[in-house]
């Protein structure tokens, strides 16, 4: 295989899917070990001292990466002209949970839009790095809620639940000749033990 087509292999849905499925399952074994260490935080300006789970942080930003991954599976699935010229293509060049939603037609209710939003912003400018882009990212107190990581389990079974079912019936195509660059209905490889 060429560079190009070892590029699109691995861009298949079925890589995103599995990228998704190992976060997903580091999320919720530190989800079981949040609460044996505490992070005191004093850095902020208008908030008081607050002590959260040690690892607030890591969980929301592994929660934006999970639905982002299964967001853009499902995209690419649906469109493999988004990989399949060995790079990935603006359209889906993006953190923003909310954008890559409406692309893929998925519906939410507004709780699960609002956590979504939330997720986006914490991922750009409090999770990932002590600030955002710019001065217009508001530093939000991270301290990983019981009620968002409930969201965010049934988010994420939902729409893995919604993608396996289409990648399964449909397998994908990726536009090129050599078979190995594409996935028969039914072919999904990607297995925990």
């Amino acid at each position: 295989m060429n560079r190009k087509e070892i590029f699109i292999y691995y861009s298949s849905p079925e890589n995103w899917i599995a990228t998704a499925m190992e976060l997903n399952e580091t999320i919720n074994q530190l989800n079981l070990i949040k609460n044996k260490r505490f992070c005191l935080d004093t850095y902020h300006l208008d908030i008081e001292t607050f002590a959260r789970p040690f690892c607030s942080k890591s969980i929301y930003l592994l929660m934006s990466f999970a639905i982002e991954n299964i967001l853009k599976a499902m995209l690419i699935l649906r469109k493999p002209e988004l990989v399949n010229t060995g790079k990935i293509k603006d359209e889906i060049k993006s953190h923003n949970l909310i954008l890559l939603l409406n692309k893929a037609e998925i519906n939410l209710i507004n709780e699960q839009i609002d956590f979504l939003k939330k997720l986006s912003h914490i991922s750009v400018s409090t999770a990932r790095y002590p600030i955002g882009l710019n001065e217009n990212y508001e530093i939000q107190k991270v301290s990983i809620l019981d009620k968002d990581y409930s969201i965010y389990e049934n988010l994420f079974e939902s729409i893995m639940e919604l993608l396996l079912k289409e990648f399964n019936e449909k397998g994908w195509n990726s536009g090129h000749k050599n078979e190995k660059l594409n996935i028969k209905p039914g072919e999904f490889k990607y297995k925990y033990e």
